[in-house]
């Protein structure tokens, strides 16, 4: 093999190399844990979890049945992991604390897991412990609302008891209490 073969098959190697690194990096946590090929949250409503090179996301599904325009359903890397139906705008998207359920889970083989991320299962609710983040009032309104499906008509307004919950429980700073009658984490 000449000189100029071996640098060229030495550049495709060390791009199939750096190729894969990626992939491993978007797909497993640092203790070897793959991702799970399917979430389900707190309303028992599952989500395709796509994973590649380039990182990983929720499968494509519209999140409002009655939208003229693109929804989609987004997440957060927060202290729980939130699943939000979401409006499409731009190159970004936008939600409301009432679109929001926590991922679920019963090992934490449910959980999504990232390089910096890795969630794991505690109290049936996938939480990245290393996150010193407390309880916000999207995760207030989560963690109460656990149990009830997300609006699904396009423009639905928040409930009134909505702003109040997160009035009463919430600090000016923005941390939480969680009432006894919610989902505790």
């Amino acid at each position: 093999m000449g000189r100029e073969n071996a640098r060229e098959l030495s550049t495709i190697q060390t791009a199939f190399a750096v190729a894969g690194i990626a992939l491993i990096a978007a797909a497993c946590s640092s203790d070897g844990r793959h991702n799970p090929t399917e979430l389900r949250d707190t309303t028992g409503m599952k989500f395709q979890w796509e994973c590649d090179d380039k990182g990983c996301g929720i499968g494509p599904m519209p999140a409002f049945e009655t939208c003229s325009e693109p929804t989609a359903y987004t997440y957060s890397l927060d202290r729980f992991f939130p699943i939000c139906a979401a409006f499409v705008i731009g190159g970004g998207s936008t939600n409301r604390p009432v679109d929001c359920r926590i991922a679920a889970c019963t090992a934490d083989a449910d959980c999504p897991i990232f390089q910096r991320h890795t969630y794991g299962c505690h109290h049936g609710l996938c939480v990245d412990e290393a996150n010193p983040m407390g309880i916000d009032g999207y995760a207030l309104v989560a963690l109460c609302l656990s149990s009830t499906a997300r609006p699904s008509e396009c423009g639905i307004q928040e409930a009134p008891d909505v702003d109040a919950l997160i009035v009463a429980n919430c600090e000016a700073g923005g941390q939480c209490s969680v009432p006894a009658t919610c989902l505790q984490p």
